[in-house]
This record gives C-alpha cells, sequence and structure tokens, in this order.
C-alpha cells in the first residue's frame, strides 16, 4: 500500500498490488497514472492526464480538463467534477459514474452501471449492460449498445442512436414514457412522452423512422395508470380494480371489467364499454359519474360539471344514457357540490355547505342545521328550513328562495326570483342590477336591502323592518311593525302598514317621485326632491313634502303637514281629524273633499287669530294654517280667499 503525491508535469506514477492513494496536483500536466491491482484511491487535478485505474475497486476523482479515464476491471466509482474534455471507459463490471462536466464522452463498458450526468454536450455509449442513467443537460447523445437501459431525463434536444441492434419501427408508451424495443433489449425513457417526438437515429446518424403505438394496457390486477403527455391515446385499465389518472385530450378508455376510477375524463374523451351491459341511468353525487356495468361501477370523478359524456359499446356505437343526481347528506357537518342539471339535494340535519355550479333545474332541500347555500344556475328552488342560514344565488335567474325559519343572510343577484325569508330576524340582501324580484321577509326584524334594482316588489311583513331601496318601479311594504324605511329610487310606492313608521325618501333629481302611505300608527313621512304623493293613513302623523310640487295627505288623525318648497297640494276629507299645515306658501293649496271621497267639499266656518287660520270642515274635522298672517291669500279648491280681520273672506 503506497501514498504517492505528484507535483511536476511530465510524470508517471505507477501503484502496487496494494490498495494505493494517488493524488496528481495542478501542477502534475502530462501525467500517466498507472494504478495497478488493488482497490486504490486516485485524485487528479492536472490537465493532459491518463489514468488507468486497474483491476480492483477503485475511486476516481478528477477536476481536471483534458483526461483520459480507464476504469479497468472491479466496480469502481468515478467522479468527473466540472471538467471538460474527459474520456470516460468504465470497463467491465458495475461502476457507478457522475459527471458535472461538458463535452465528455461515457463508455459505460458491459456491466450493469448506474450514470448520473448533469451537464450538456455529453455523449454517453450505454455499453452491453443493463443501465441506468440520469441526465439533466442539453444535447446530449445517447448511444446504445446493448441491454435494458434506463434513461431519466432525456429532453427534445437529446439524441438516441442505436449502435447495436435493429429497432422495432413502433416505439409504446405508459402515459408518461417511452419504450423502443432492439432486439431482445428494451430502451425505457422515462418521462420522454411529453415531448411528442424524439429524435432515433442509427449508427450511420439517419433518423430512424417510427411510429407510437399510443396503447396504454394495464394487467388483470389492480393498476394505476398515469397519462400526463399523450394525446389520442388508448387506455385499457383491464379486468381489475383500475385508477386511472388522464391529462390529455382526445383520449379513448376502454373498460374490460372491475370496478375503475377515472381522474380526467374530458369532453373530449370517449368511453367505450367493451365488456358487460351498462345501465341507462348514470347516478351522479353531484360532481361525480357513476356508471354500472353489471356488479361493477366505472367512476368518472369530476365530470359531472361537463355537458355531455361521450359512451360508446363494443362495436363503436353510441350508448344513451340519462343522468340521474339524487345528493343526500348526513347527519354530520356535510360539502355537498353539484353540476347536475335537475339535481335533487338534501343536506340534512348538520350545518352544511351546498353549492350549485352551472347545473339548472335543481332542488335544495338543506334541512335543519346553519347551512351555506351558494346557487349560479337558473331555474333553482331553494327551501332552507330551520336555522340560521346564509343563501346566496348569483345570477340564478328564475329561482325561488324559501329561507325557513331562523335569521337568515340572502344574497341575491339573480332576476325573475322569489325570496321568502320565513320567520327570524333576516338580512336579504338584493343588488347587481338584477330586476322583477320579489321579496317576502316574513316575520321578525328584518334588514331588507334592494341596490339598483328595478321592478321589485318588498313585502317586510311583522316586526320592526329596516328597508333600503335605490331601484326604479319599486314597491315597498313594511308590513307590521315599527318600520325604517329609506328610499332613494325613482316611481316607488311605499306602504308603512300597521305600526309607527319612519319613511325617508331622498334623492337630487325632481324627475324621481316616490308615492307613500304610512297605514296605521303614528308616522313620519319625509318626501324628496320629486313630485310625491304622500299619505299618512291611520294615526297623527307627519309629513314632510320637502322639495317638488307634492301632494299630502295626513288621513285619520291629528296630522301634522310640512310641503316645503314648491307648489304643494293638501287634502283633507271630512271627519279625518285636525290636520295642520305649518309652511303654507304661494302656490300651496288646500282640496277640501267631500265625505265620499270626491272633490267637492267645503269649510263651514274659518277664525284667525294670533298667526294661526282654523277652518271647521263642512262634514266634520277641521285643518289649521299654522304661522300664517293678515292679508294672506289662502288658495282652497282651487280659489283664493284671504285672511282678513278674525277670519277668512
Amino acid at each position: 500500500m503506497s501514498y504517492i503525491n505528484n507535483y511536476t508535469s511530465d510524470s508517471l506514477l505507477t501503484g502496487t498490488a496494494e490498495a494505493d492513494t494517488i493524488s496528481n496536483y495542478t501542477n502534475g500536466t502530462n501525467v500517466s497514472i498507472n494504478a495497478g491491482a488493488g482497490d486504490d484511491y486516485i485524485y487528479n487535478y492536472g490537465k493532459n492526464v491518463s489514468i488507468s485505474a486497474g483491476a480492483g475497486n477503485d475511486f476516481i476523482g478528477n477536476y481536471g480538463d483534458s483526461v483520459t479515464i480507464n476504469a479497468g476491471t472491479g466496480n469502481d466509482s468515478i467522479y468527473n467534477e466540472h471538467s471538460s474534455n474527459v474520456s470516460i471507459n468504465a470497463g467491465a463490471e458495475d461502476d457507478y459514474i457522475y459527471n458535472s462536466g461538458s463535452y465528455v464522452t461515457i463508455n459505460a463498458g458491459s456491466g450493469n452501471n448506474l450514470i448520473q450526468s448533469s451537464s450538456s454536450y455529453v455523449t454517453i455509449d450505454t455499453g452491453a449492460g443493463n443501465d441506468t442513467i440520469y441526465s439533466n443537460g442539453a444535447n446530449v447523445l445517447f448511444k446504445y449498445s446493448g441491454g435494458n437501459d434506463l434513461i431519466q431525463g432525456f429532453k427534445k434536444k437529446s439524441t438516441l442512436q442505436i449502435s447495436s441492434g435493429k429497432m422495432d419501427t413502433v416505439v409504446t408508451t405508459n402515459g408518461s414514457n417511452y419504450f423502443l424495443t432492439v432486439g431482445n433489449g428494451v430502451i425505457s425513457l422515462q418521462g420522454a412522452a411529453s415531448f411528442g417526438k424524439i429524435n432515433v437515429v442509427n449508427s450511420k446518424g439517419k433518423a430512424i423512422t417510427y411510429k407510437l403505438d399510443r396503447t396504454i394496457a394495464g394487467t388483470a390486477d389492480n393498476d394505476t395508470i398515469y397519462n400526463y403527455y399523450v394525446d389520442r391515446a388508448t387506455i385499457s385499465g383491464g379486468k381489475g380494480d383500475d385508477k386511472i389518472f388522464n391529462s390529455r385530450q382526445n383520449v379513448m378508455f376502454k373498460y374490460s371489467g372491475g370496478n375503475d376510477t377515472i381522474n380526467g375524463f374530458s369532453e373530449t374523451s370517449t368511453l367505450q364499454v367493451a365488456a358487460g351491459k351498462m345501465d341507462s341511468v348514470i347516478t351522479s353525487n353531484g360532481t361525480d359519474y357513476f356508471i354500472k356495468v353489471g356488479d361493477s361501477t366505472i367512476t368518472l370523478e369530476d365530470m359531472a360539471w361537463h355537458d355531455k359524456v361521450k359512451i360508446v359499446n363494443a362495436k363503436g356505437k353510441a350508448i344513451k344514457y340519462k343522468v340521474k343526481a339524487n345528493i343526500v347528506g348526513t347527519d354530520d357537518n356535510d360539502d355537498l357540490v353539484n353540476y347536475v342539471d335537475g339535481a335533487t339535494i338534501t343536506g340534512g340535519k348538520g350545518n352544511d355547505i351546498i353549492s350549485n355550479y352551472g347545473a339548472d333545474s335543481v332542488t335544495i332541500n338543506s334541512g335543519t342545521g346553519n347551512d351555506s347555500i351558494y346557487n349560479n344556475s337558473e331555474y333553482t328552488t331553494i327551501n332552507a328550513s330551520a336555522g340560521d342560514d346564509s343563501i346566496r344565488n348569483e345570477y340564478g335567474f328564475l329561482s325561488s328562495i324559501n329561507a325557513g325559519t331562523g335569521d337568515d343572510y340572502i344574497d341575491n343577484s339573480g332576476s325573475y326570483v322569489t325570496i321568502n325569508a320565513g320567520s327570524g330576524d333576516d338580512y336579504i340582501y338584493n343588488n347587481s342590477n338584477n330586476h322583477n324580484v320579489t321579496i317576502l321577509a316574513g316575520s321578525g326584524e328584518d334588514s331588507i336591502y334592494n341596490r339598483y334594482c328595478d321592478s321589485v316588489t318588498v313585502n317586510a311583513g311583522a316586526g320592526d323592518d329596516y328597508i333600503y331601496n335605490s331601484g326604479k318601479n319599486t314597491t315597498l311594504n313594511g308590513g307590521s311593525g315599527d318600520d325604517y324605511i329609506y328610499n332613494e329610487g325613482a316611481d316607488v310606492t311605499i306602504l308603512g302598514g300597521d305600526g309607527d313608521d319612519y319613511i325617508y325618501n331622498y334623492n337630487y333629481y325632481e324627475s324621481y317621485s316616490a308615492t307613500v302611505n304610512g297605514g296605521a300608527g303614528k308616522d313620519k313621512i319625509f318626501g324628496s326632491s320629486g313630485a310625491d304623493s304622500l299619505v299618512g293613513g291611520a294615526g297623527n302623523d307627519i309629513l314632510w313634502g320637502e322639495g317638488g310640487n307634492d301632494t299630502l295627505r295626513g288621513g285619520t288623525g291629528n296630522d301634522s303637514l310640512y310641503g316645503g318648497d314648491g307648489d304643494d297640494k293638501f287634502i283633507y276629507k271630512p271627519g279625518e281629524g285636525t290636520d295642520t299645515i305649518f309652511d303654507y306658501e304661494a302656490g300651496d293649496m288646500l282640496q277640501i273633499l267631500k265625505a265620499n271621497g270626491k272633490t267637492g267639499g267645503t269649510f263651514s266656518s274659518s277664525s284667525f287669530k294670533s298667526g294661526t287660520l282654523t277652518l271647521a270642515i263642512d262634514g266634520g274635522g277641521s285643518v289649521i294654517f299654522d304661522d300664517v298672517s293678515a292679508g294672506d291669500k289662502i288658495n282652497i279648491n282651487n280659489k283664493s280667499y284671504t285672511i282678513s280681520g278674525n277670519k277668512l273672506k
């Protein structure tokens, strides 16, 4: 055993028959190393060096350029670290070769070798053994010389040269890899199917023409098959319970038996039922399709959102079918998703999440529990039942929502929708410029928002409700309870219903107007800038016309009327109590009706004292003008009267 260190050029380093350690350093150029027999360690840092390792299981580490390495016999480990213009000859036994240098030639020899190369412009001759090669470089030439070789990292710019033997003209695939048969040997190009085409040449460098067999076949066992790269493939799983993953287009799946699961079936795929008789009804859980063939089932995962599945028999003739989706949850908290038209979804007792995507004519029965429901499809019926539910109907036109009992949240952006919130303190949000929506809030203290949606009808029902509206041609009915109604829309009808309601109309546009009836209760009603019609209804109400030429009628009860700006009309019917007009001004008019509600009523007497004019109405009741002065003209039924002395003349 010797330790040999060299620092000079033009040297010959000779080992012994023992296990030597030979080191040739940077200054050692033009050096020849003959290690001899024994398990030697050889380190080279010099250029223009020839290394002959000899017999034995040797370790060779090369760090110099322009080097020739002959490993000799034995199971050798050869490392070429970032060095170029290197030739490596592995020898006859099972060697390990690592290369990170460019412009390198590797001859694997006759053993079963493991080769790792990370650089470009490398030539690898696989030799006669069964070799495993990992390559990460471009422009690599692989020379096949025999055996069953596996190549990982074959790239578009790589070339496979068949140096020995005749290659079959048909290349097979398993969906990820290519398999080339040369005589009794097989070359496996791992992952090469992603390129579609590979460069294959003969020993003279002439391209070899081949055809790709796109058939991917399983066995009679339970197989897992991946097709990530091959379009127009035919996949046959065999008779076992197979799991097939596919991401390519125009793929034919041949079913031959077993309970198979296919992930990645698309609208361009075809399922051929080559064995057994298929049921005419396909069932679904909302996302997957389940196809019964005899006692077995084919599962098409995540297929339900596609419009159509192409299924043929063994002769290629289309098989007719219907899809039936009956999705039933459990008593636990379920997450149910549906893509199937005409499905029925039942949530059960838990706090469920139910989503309906792109599937029309669906019925959702969420059951009890605090459920979350999402729908974006037409002709959908949502029955939420008991619980505090969250319901979002996103552009689901022509649908109906029944929230049931509980404090529910409802968000709707679909048109031609009916919302029945049921009992409970509900929050209803109608938005996104939809139209023709009917909202029935039911009992409870509800909050209802109608944002920029036209032709909407709101019935808030019993309870102290809040209603906001900015849509046009809308009807707002507060129902019983002390309601707060805020309106910014045009051409709106507001019915306060029973209770002490606060009704506020606010906008800047004179063309916007509202018709308001406060109903029973002590109501406060505000008009807007437009020509509003305000009726207080039963109870002692306060009405403010604000801007515009408004019409104010207090209704029964002792009402307070403020016309505001504009030429306002105050209407009084005999027997409706004592109404007070606080801001009468020129341009305004009092219209007195008859007891039957028709025009033509009058006052029986008048009195003026301390800025207050009181009219006794013929048929009962009175009207008071507050803050008026002697000499003021009062328009009654389009006839002008003047305050003179202590009365109206």
